[in-house]
């Protein structure tokens, strides 16, 4: 996906959440690295990515479909009229 839309589905996520994905795919860092950065547990940074992988996945997953319905939806029933 265009980075565009990673950036416009970042800004759903909470802060504490932007950070931890910051830290760990921005900055490469490991989950104790970010625990003592964030000053949370290893378990805390964990839950913080895995939900907000999830809620972006959701959210990019909306935006790909709202991309795809509103600017392609024409050329789709094109398509499949002669179907």
């Amino acid at each position: 996906m265009d980075s565009e839309f990673v950036k416009d589905a970042l800004q759903f996520l909470t802060p504490r959440h932007q950070d931890a994905i910051y830290l760990r795919f921005y900055h490469d860092m490991d989950y104790d690295e970010i625990a003592s950065v964030m000053t949370v547990t290893n378990h805390a940074v964990r839950n913080l990515i895995y939900e907000a992988l999830k809620l972006l996945r959701s959210r990019l997953i909306s935006i790909a479909f709202g991309f795809f319905t509103t600017l392609q939806f024409p050329l789709l029933l094109a398509l499949l009229k002669d179907i």
